[in-house]
């Protein structure tokens, strides 16, 4: 699950809201079986597959990968709540406010700025690199 696509959804993380995102079985629900049954379906329905997609096939790799830092995909707030980062390659104004926001004093915004800007400049790069059409021109 994608939690920005949670949030924006103006939803929260709960049991039941899972439930019905995913469109887990309803049987039982709000009970003490039924919520059992319910992170039963999560977990394998949801939550194994993903995990078997990125190779954490033990307790011990899944605990590693959750110790990592996590960034949404989309930004979730400012100017530009909702924009994919990667959308700063062809938007200067979205980059000069990645930019801005590698240099704020909030250490968290600073992190997740500077990490939306490595991240998109390492994607120009490797597209630079291949052979299809949608290559960028210039780097900057």
């Amino acid at each position: 699950m994608n939690p920005s696509r949670i949030q924006s959804l103006h939803a929260n993380c709960k049991l039941n809201t899972l439930r019905q995102y995913y469109r887990l079985s309803e049987c039982g629900a709000h009970t003490a079986l039924g919520d059992v049954n319910t992170v039963i379906d999560l977990m394998q329905q949801v939550l194994r597959p993903l995990a078997e997609k990125r190779g954490l096939e033990t307790w011990a790799t899944l605990r590693d990968f959750t110790d990592d830092e996590w960034y949404p995909s989309r930004l979730p707030f400012g100017k530009f709540k909702g924009r994919l980062y990667q959308e700063a390659d062809g938007d200067s104004a979205l980059k000069s406010w990645l930019e801005w926001l590698a240099e704020s004093s909030n250490e968290r915004s600073s992190r997740m700025g500077f990490r939306f800007r490595s991240t998109a400049l390492t994607l120009l790069r490797n597209c630079a690199l291949c052979t299809n059409t949608c290559a960028p021109e210039s780097l900057t």
